[in-house]
């Protein structure tokens, strides 16, 4: 899994002097904590879980179901603790493929 600006990896790099939450005070502020349990977000991540279900509230399914996605980036742009450093997230779109290329007739 990548890096995100959140205060369990800015304290790792020693961008930030704790890794505190900021939001609650957890002692660390990891993906895990933002998404899943920290109390500052309770409203955000309900809203979230109506959208998606109780069942797909984990980790993985978050991050990697297509049908998801959307409602994530609803979620992280809802409770804005990225916005400084991204600004407003679009939802990725579904990557269409490239039509097929029309063989040059020879000449």
């Amino acid at each position: 899994m990548g890096h995100i600006p959140l205060n369990h990896h800015l304290a790792c790099i020693k961008k930030i002097k704790s890794p505190s939450c900021l939001g609650c005070g957890a002692h660390f502020k990891t993906v895990y904590h933002y998404l899943l349990i920290c109390p500052a977000y309770r409203t955000a991540r309900h809203l979230l879980e109506g959208e998606i279900g109780r069942q797909h509230m984990r980790i993985k399914h978050l991050l990697t179901n297509d049908k998801s996605l959307p409602h994530l980036f609803h979620f992280l742009n809802s409770t804005k603790r990225l916005k400084h450093i991204f600004g407003s997230l679009a939802p990725p779109t579904q990557a269409q493929p490239d039509p097929p290329r029309i063989a040059e007739a020879e000449t």
